[in-house]
């Protein structure tokens, strides 16, 4: 779920979350999302509906969980420690309880964009057998298209769900594209780091920089192969469409400057005009000209 910060995330999973218990034997539901959003969004919204919740911060908090409770859980919690103590005894919990009795609500999922994290790979090892799992972020994307495939290899599990429809994939040569066939079309995306790199070089090839180094671009390609596995699992909304046009209503107010406002207006004004003799240099004049400004108004903004 896609859906722009303020068009009620939180609800829709608990909702989502609530009509899963009615229709499917579910004892427990983890909640993952980062630090902040734990404790300041999941915490106070469970506990104005009465809705039964434990933080879970080591082995020990999973022993203690009680059916019909939500598991709060932070990604750093499952990928801080060199040795992996709760990601192993969460993988262990899960396959304990059964897949079938669980629910995944996985809130700010772009922090599962890296596959190479601890985080990423804690996270979605231990939960992607959970049978109900619903992720939700405003942007699924940061920086590049490859980052989707983290939270699709998570959602869909790379069953036949996650088909690599690109017939083609890329490599770089420079400033060129090589291009080759795909020999995983048709067949499900391989799992984590393999799925990862086929998923980048079909659909944003890396680039190799003067260093020697490669980093992501913007680019996306075979757009119709990936249109072809995200319209059945995203949905996208913004908030103008949750909101509606009948509950904006804009009203304008003037305020008049006072005489102290004039006064430094008038200064900075004045200081401006100061600031364009010349010196016999068009050039040298145009970088003193633009460095004297930045530092006046910088000046102006920071005295109260």
């Amino acid at each position: 779920m896609q859906w722009e910060q303020g068009a009620g995330k939180t609800l829709a999973l608990l909702c989502w979350n609530q009509w899963q218990r009615k229709q499917h034997p579910i004892r427990y539901t983890i909640i993952t999302s980062s630090a902040i959003a734990i404790a300041t969004m999941w915490q106070p919204t469970l506990t104005n509906y009465r809705i039964a919740w434990r933080r879970i911060a080591s082995p020990v908090d999973l022993q203690a969980a009680r059916p019909g409770e939500c598991l709060l859980i932070t990604f750093n919690a499952l990928g801080r420690d060199d040795e992996p103590r709760l990601y192993r005894a969460l993988k262990q919990w899960v396959r304990e309880q059964g897949e079938q009795h669980l629910s995944w609500l996985c809130d700010e999922s772009h922090n599962l964009c890296n596959p190479m994290t601890k985080q990423t790979r804690y996270t979605t090892a231990a939960l992607r057998r959970v049978r109900y799992k619903f992720l939700a972020t405003a942007t699924s994307m940061l920086n590049k298209p490859s980052e989707l495939f983290p939270q699709l290899e998570a959602m869909l599990n790379n069953s036949a769900n996650l088909i690599c429809w690109a017939q083609q994939r890329y490599e770089r040569d420079g400033e060129e594209l090589l291009e080759t066939p795909n020999p995983y079309f048709g067949k499900p995306y391989p799992a984590y780091k393999r799925g990862y790199e086929l998923f980048t070089a079909c659909h944003s090839p890396d680039r190799v920089t003067v260093f020697g180094i490669a980093a992501g671009t913007q680019d996306l390609l075979q757009l119709d192969a990936l249109t072809r596995i995200t319209s059945s699992c995203i949905l996208t909304r913004t908030f103008e469409e949750v909101r509606g046009e009948s509950m904006l209503n804009f009203k304008t107010y003037a305020v008049e400057p006072n005489e102290h406002e004039i006064a430094l207006m008038v200064k900075i004004m004045e200081e401006l005009h100061g600031l364009l003799h010349s010196t016999g240099d068009s050039r040298k004049d145009a970088g003193l000209r633009l460095v004297r400004q930045l530092m006046l108004l910088i000046r102006a903004c920071s005295i109260p």
